[in-house]
């Protein structure tokens, strides 16, 4: 059935198909919900493998826009052993009517708030203003880390409280 108020296991509806596994890698792991790209194709770097949209109707003929989403395109030509990807989640501003990206998990675990391409475990803003270093202590955007990694601009963090630089 192509209707997503009827959605059965074992649908598909425009290329994807919905399925409760009951299963993850092939283990018993209660309900798991799979979002498949199935279109008879492999997937290749940059395509969408899914959305979860959260949407709102606008008016009385049902008629209804995205606000926000959370998603997954994959980065690399898919394989029996190769399935590299990336997850982001995308708000629309107010007065806006297009989701755009806010947040990103990278295929190596980096996560980016305001950046697509984070270069730290954790990256704040589009020049990594903020980031955690390897050691876990949060640096503000100029500082050298405890362990001795470069912040932006290189300065040297003298005092520490919580983590966090206190003093140049």
């Amino acid at each position: 059935s192509n209707d997503p108020k009827k959605l059965k296991q074992g649908s598909t509806i425009s290329g994807w198909q919905f399925e409760n596994t009951g299963t993850a890698n092939g283990t018993s792991s209660g309900a798991n919900i799979a979002l498949i790209q199935n279109n008879a194709t492999a997937v290749t770097a940059g395509t969408r493998l899914g959305c979860v949209n959260f949407s709102g109707v606008y008016n009385t003929t049902d008629s209804s826009i995205v606000g926000s989403q959370f998603c997954s395109r994959s980065i690399e030509t898919f394989t029996s052993t190769a399935a590299g990807s990336y997850a982001y989640i995308a708000t629309t501003p107010a007065g806006g009517s297009s989701p755009t990206e806010k947040i990103r998990i990278q295929a190596d675990g980096n996560v980016g708030i305001g950046t697509s391409a984070p270069s730290k475990t954790l990256c704040v803003g589009s020049t990594c203003q903020a980031s955690i270093d390897s050691s876990g202590i949060v640096q503000p955007a100029g500082y050298k880390s405890s362990d001795g990694s470069a912040g932006v601009t290189g300065a040297t963090c003298t005092a520490w409280k919580n983590g966090l630089c206190t003093s140049l």
